[in-house]
């Protein structure tokens, strides 16, 4: 909708300025030369108005329709519908602007005429750009509430208390039959302190005064409400906390990542200081809720500081950490998960670089987790934080950044599915060198018609070439084109600014990954066979991708059972993904999922591993999956630590130790063709042809 946007603006100036010829006549009417009938600019804007007008009634009326059904008191329910009705308004104000379209003709004074017509695009426009800020005037609208300028029908008090008729608990009780999860989510907020060793952060840069130390971000903690009485948390300081009832609720404070997980909060509270975090992590304690950390809020399932600050901090100090591209993840998260990146090939995970770390846990104390005071707690925070902790504080190893990069980038584009299959057998021949540079880092992407290698050698060209990636290309034809780019530049940081662009749209989408190691790799027929059925099988969706994110190196160095994180002898982690545009992600979508996972699975002899940052919450036992042979131990820190399973969602650390959990079961050892018949007898002989670009407006 954007683009044709841009494109009707196009084709009106060009209109205008291309009536006349010389372009001058336009206002000056003696001149010598020529001009269109002004019918022609006449008639395409009124189709413009009518299509303006229809799309902004769009707007207003379908997510109406949404809105309503959403379990949330009536009155926020109220504000988003009025919100987005705006619309409507901008709808009314283009077809009184469509009156003044007859202007256009009148060419007695071509300057002066058309104002009334200007003057009601300029209203309309600003309409739009009302209704699209008013999601961000959150604060402001608090500001004036507070402050009695506005009456509230139903002010805070100093007890937060759920009705357990209320809308928020019934959704509560629908979350506790469907995932067994005892969990009506809502968010808390803490400001992080986070500081590096080797003085990569100045504890005393002017940017974190008023904080501890260190680099500040707010984090926002998932917590779940039920109705054992009244819970007190902030009193009335309404910038501290935010109820499902206030205005603007869903879109301003909620904001979910994935839209075919839309959880309600019961609170979303937003501390300053640790020790609020304690105080709120107390009072669930007591009411028997539930907390869930959210830090950057990209959370697959909308379980959920950012690492864009972190970069900013670390660059100009000339140091670096191994975390992920996306400035807009955040680091909390990503941290206390894993965290894969650019430089895990050389550094390790970011969890591999955590020295210490602050934490308040599920009694509400705050604790420092290292090798040397509480190791459990160290143990279970680098790998499965999410279950054990809210880190309000982590102290970081750095290293120094490299003097200059090369950045690579292979597209290949095709029909025919036999190059893209020929050109992974070489990527994946190449990956799995024992001696391969710890330098060289490398993501496959696949999409529909096209396939596209990138990466970072954190070194010179003569090395990058020296490792012959061009080798894996296909050659230029009639029927496949392949281009390359290599470039040597000086370091400058580890953001990708198109990721970090759209990595912060809300979308439907559904992801599942795949672990492949040195034992499980696949054979050239498997491959063959992988890329048959993602080109012949139905994807239920035009926007989709298969990801394979090259591992190993000094993640592989660590044991397995030295930190939660399991994957250690993942050499590349296979991500799938299909997005949906305008509705939940559909059961073909999914199935075209999860059987590609179960081909590589059967064919492979690999075993259920999932990485636990790439949520699937269709996942059928997600703790064996996620964390493997580390479970019985993490299972006896939980009970140790949270017996009350106050840190949880549907997919955490539970307190009953298993420990048949270990060893992994896995996939039945595959018989020759025994996968591709039945598969094949799914799959349709047609394959998408269109790559739908998603915008979020």
């Amino acid at each position: 909708m954007a683009i044709l946007q841009v494109i009707f603006a196009i084709i009106t100036i060009a209109l205008v300025f291309a009536q006349c010829q010389p372009t001058s006549k336009l206002w000056e009417k003696t001149l010598p030369g020529s001009c269109w009938s002004p019918d022609y600019v006449n008639y395409f804007s009124y189709w413009l108005c009518a299509y303006t007008t229809l799309t902004d009634m769009v707007l207003a009326i379908v997510p109406s329709r949404a809105f309503w059904n959403l379990q949330m008191p009536r009155s926020t329910k109220a504000g988003l519908i009025a919100m987005m009705s705006m619309t409507m308004l901008s709808a009314v104000v283009t077809i009184v602007k469509g009156t003044y379209l007859p202007l256009f003709t009148d060419t007695t004074d071509p300057l002066w005429k058309p104002v009334p017509l200007v003057l009601w695009g300029l209203v309309e426009q600003n309409i739009v750009i009302i209704a699209a800020c008013v999601p961000t005037m959150r604060p402001f609208f608090n500001r004036v509430w507070e402050r009695g300028l506005i009456s509230r029908s139903a002010p805070h008090s100093r007890s937060l208390a759920l009705d357990p008729f209320s809308s928020a608990a019934r959704e509560r009780d629908r979350l506790e039959r469907q995932n067994e999860s005892n969990s009506d989510l809502a968010l808390v907020g803490a400001e992080v302190d986070m500081h590096t060793l080797d003085k990569a952060i100045d504890k005393d840069d002017a940017a974190s005064r008023g904080s501890q130390r260190g680099i500040v971000r707010t984090v926002e903690v998932r917590m779940d409400w039920n109705d054992k009485g009244h819970v007190s948390v902030f009193g009335d300081d309404t910038n501290l906390y935010s109820l499902p009832e206030d205005q603007l609720f869903l879109q301003g404070d909620v904001t979910p990542y994935n839209l075919d997980y839309l959880n309600i909060p019961a609170a979303i509270i937003s501390p300053k200081t640790r020790q609020q975090v304690s105080q709120a992590v107390k009072c669930a304690h007591v009411a028997g809720v539930a907390v869930q950390a959210r830090s950057g809020g990209h959370s697959y399932a909308n379980y959920g500081n950012l690492l864009g600050n972190l970069s900013q901090k670390l660059q100009p100090l000339g140091r670096v950490m191994a975390y992920g591209e996306v400035d807009v993840i955040g680091s909390g998260g990503h941290m206390t998960i894993g965290g894969l990146g650019t430089l895990s090939r050389q550094l390790g995970l970011a969890t591999d670089q955590i020295v210490s770390a602050q934490c308040v846990v599920a009694n509400g104390s705050i604790v420092t987790a290292s090798a040397s005071t509480n190791p459990d707690l160290f143990f279970a925070i680098r790998g499965a934080g999410f279950s054990f902790a809210i880190v309000t504080e982590f102290t970081m190893k750095t290293a120094p950044a490299p003097s200059e990069i090369t950045q690579y980038a292979y597209k290949i584009t095709a029909r025919d599915t036999t190059f893209f299959t020929n050109t992974f057998q070489g990527w994946q021949r190449l990956v799995s060198q024992p001696n391969l540079s710890r330098q060289f880092s490398s993501t496959v992407t696949l999409s529909q018609g096209s396939m596209i290698i990138n990466g970072i050698f954190y070194g010179p060209r003569s090395e990058f070439d020296a490792l012959d990636t061009k080798s894996i290309m296909p050659t230029n034809s009639s029927a496949v084109s392949a281009q390359g780019t290599v470039v040597t530049v000086p370091f400058m940081g580890l953001g990708d600014p198109t990721l970090t662009a759209t990595g912060s749209f809300p979308l439907h989408f559904y992801a599942k990954s795949v672990k492949t190691t040195n034992k499980t790799l696949m054979s050239n027929e498997t491959i063959q066979l992988m890329f048959s059925y993602i080109n012949a099988t139905e994807k239920g969706s035009p926007v989709w991708l298969v990801i394979w994110d090259l591992e190993g190196g000094a993640i592989s160095d660590v044991s397995q059972t030295a930190t939660a994180y399991w994957h250690r002898d993942a050499l590349y982690f296979m991500q799938s993904y299909v997005v949906s545009i305008t509705e939940p992600v559909s059961d073909v979508s999914k199935s075209f999922l999860a059987g590609l996972s179960l081909l590589v699975q059967n064919e492979t002899g690999a075993d259920q591993s999932a990485y636990p940052g790439y949520v699937d919450p269709e996942l059928g036992n997600p703790q064996r999956s996620y964390w493997g042979c580390n479970v019985p131990r993490l299972q006896t820190v939980k009970a140790a630590l949270d017996p009350d399973n106050v840190f949880r969602n549907p997919q955490t650390v539970s307190t009953t130790y298993n420990a048949s959990i270990c060893p992994i079961q896995q996939s039945p050892p595959p018989t020759s063709g025994s996968v591709a018949p039945a598969y094949m007898r799914q799959c349709t002989l047609l394959s998408m042809v269109l790559l739908v670009v998603v915008f979020h407006l």
